[in-house]
């Protein structure tokens, strides 16, 4: 038997960075990527590249 996928939406002031859409949207910006990275890390990062095959999804 198949398992089906359940989504919960959310209004978007309701969103926090560890829900699937606002980390999509987030990762997806490269300026705000490479901050939130840096921030993590702790270490200084000099360009963030995103695969071709997802490049054109952005």
């Amino acid at each position: 038997m198949e398992a089906t996928r359940r989504y919960e939406f959310k209004p978007i002031d309701q969103l926090v960075f560890s829900d699937d859409f606002m980390f999509g949207a987030v990762m997806s910006e490269p300026k705000i990527c490479k901050e939130v990275l840096e921030l993590l890390l702790q270490i200084k990062i000099d360009h963030v590249g995103y695969p071709a095959s997802l490049a054109g999804s952005l």
